[in-house]
């Protein structure tokens, strides 16, 4: 654009590197997206990211002869349109048609009850417990409960899981009070038994994967150990564990061999993103 790299010129942080006026970066603007137009011919641009907040502002000078509207999501479009990409396809489509979607070929179809998954169809998910109340001198740690906000947040976040088609046949957690609160928030997606078990109250361990006997499972404990486990499941490693930080509420989606080192991270949602799923915005 001008000899220049378009977002060099036309970026939305342009506008405030260079303190440019709404109108003048709206030209700007406009001149790339004319650009796009010209190649492209769309029939809709959608303009997402935090600039979108400041819609009335850019999009009236504009002159294109597509139309240009702003995500419904605002600057969580990306990151919900990341989310959504992960789903099994086609369920998109299928939730909004108000037809339940098909079972992912790993949400344990054909097991028997009580038998265990096989060592090469394993779908797991990594909570880290919501929101609550702070550490006190006078409760012990393993206390403290979730708080007013801790539970509905988390609450809405189940919601987006079920927009996504996810569905439980076992959840272990911590035995701690704020863990256990948490799994018991996982009823709607839910088709089987909530399960306390200690080794989510410290450091990973093989006998912790020997629990797990059903498919798909979800593992609901705190950190740091929630991070040393997703690096123990997909590297081997739970050293590598400084590279993920679990928000409160936030869900790691794994698929493979149930093993270290033999799973593979499917989606990694955090908790904002999830609400948004479930239609409760930030």
């Amino acid at each position: 654009l001008r000899g220049k790299m378009a977002e060099k010129r036309a970026a939305a942080v342009v506008r405030n590197r260079q303190n440019l006026s709404w109108d003048k970066w709206a030209r700007r603007l406009d001149e790339y997206l004319h650009r796009m137009e010209y190649y492209f011919w769309p029939d809709l641009m959608i303009v997402a990211g935090g600039v979108s907040k400041k819609a009335e502002k850019f999009l009236p000078p504009l002159t294109l002869q597509t139309e240009v509207v702003t995500a419904q999501m605002l600057n969580n479009a990306g990151i919900v349109g990341a989310a959504l990409a992960a789903m099994p396809q086609a369920a998109v489509p299928a939730v909004e048609r108000g037809v339940a979607p098909a079972p992912s070929p790993l949400v344990g179809e054909g097991w028997g009850e009580g038998e265990s998954p096989t060592a090469s169809l394993m779908e797991l998910f990594l909570i880290r417990h919501a929101i609550a109340a702070p550490r006190s001198l006078t409760l012990p740690d393993a206390d403290r409960p979730l708080t007013r906000q801790g539970r509905e947040r988390f609450a809405q976040a189940v919601a987006g899981m079920q927009r996504l088609g996810i569905r439980l046949r076992q959840v272990h957690h911590s035995p701690w009070l704020r863990a256990t609160e948490t799994a018991a928030l996982l009823a709607p997606v839910l088709q089987g038994d909530l399960m306390p078990t200690q080794a989510l109250a410290r450091p990973p361990e093989a006998d912790l994967l020997h629990e797990i006997d059903q498919t798909p499972a979800a593992l609901v404990g705190h950190e740091p150990w929630m991070s040393d486990l997703l690096a123990w499941l997909i590297t081997g490693s739970p050293a590598a564990g400084s590279m993920f930080a679990f928000k409160k509420g936030g869900v790691a989606w794994l698929e493979g061999p149930l093993r270290p080192g033999g799973l593979v991270l499917r989606a990694y949602l955090p908790p904002k993103v999830l609400r948004a799923l479930g239609g409760a915005g930030a």
